[in-house]
């Protein structure tokens, strides 16, 4: 009987790959954050992972990170110097009101079954002023991944049910949330969505992966994502909305 692959190693090789590191760097460039900002910005990494985010803008800022997942953590990138926090949602209370500068939230709520109590800490510690990059799945995005990447028409009829749930190998059940209630928590936190942005339009349907090695094809795709993410026919067949909120 064969060894099974521990999934949080799969992930942890899978992540430095360019098909996963093409999302971050068009995500880097769409939130737009000056590397010369005098003083240097307090940002919160919130479900900070392997710590990809939080050690790319540990360059030029103060970066502090939480991830509830020790064995994560534990395996995080930190080439450049931040504050790592193991835990969750109990974390923020430590933090007073208006702490950071710079939310980010990349891919995490879908994971949480108490998500507008999260996002409501995270308004609460935001500074008024402060940016709230939120990176979620959008449903019929991964309608699409489902029919034409994974070739499964099946999980893509499932997924225009009401359940909205999704299984992730690695992390387990996902539930996915709208625009509808981010723009009602906004409302509710005193947020405004300034803008919504699609991420993974084309680059996450191309099975070949050979061709994402190639450094012209990846700067032209990260060109073409930036491109496609400003416009609304794409944005809402995109893999991920990139919400850019101010306080």
């Amino acid at each position: 009987m064969g060894n099974s692959i521990d999934p949080i190693e799969e992930y942890h090789k899978n992540i430095q790959e360019p098909w996963f590191r093409l999302m971050y760097d068009v995500a880097y460039r769409q939130l737009n954050i000056s590397s010369n900002a005098n003083p240097p910005l307090n940002i919160l990494d919130f479900g900070s992972g392997f710590g990809v985010t939080a050690n790319y803008y540990a360059q030029w800022h103060n970066v502090t990170a939480v991830e509830p997942n020790p064995q994560m953590s534990d395996k995080r990138f930190c080439d450049n110097k931040y504050t790592q926090v193991t835990g969750g949602i109990e974390i923020l209370a430590d933090y007073p009101a208006e702490s950071f500068d710079v939310i980010i939230c990349h891919n995490v709520l879908e994971y949480a079954n108490n998500k507008e109590e999260i996002f409501g800490e995270l308004a609460r510690i935001l500074k008024s002023g402060g940016i709230f990059s939120l990176l979620k799945h959008n449903k019929y995005g991964k309608i699409m991944h489902s029919a034409v990447f994974e070739a499964n028409p099946k999980k893509a009829i499932d997924l225009f049910s009401d359940n909205d749930f999704d299984l992730s190998p690695t992390f387990g059940d996902r539930k996915l949330y709208t625009l509808r209630e981010v723009s009602a928590w906004t409302k509710k936190y005193n947020l405004t969505i300034d803008k919504i942005l699609g991420l993974r339009t084309f680059f996450c349907l191309i099975q070949d992966n050979s061709v994402k090695y190639n450094s012209e094809w990846y700067q032209k795709m990260i060109e073409l994502e930036i491109k496609a993410g400003e416009i609304d026919e794409y944005i809402n067949i995109a893999f991920l909305h990139h919400l850019i909120i101010q306080k």
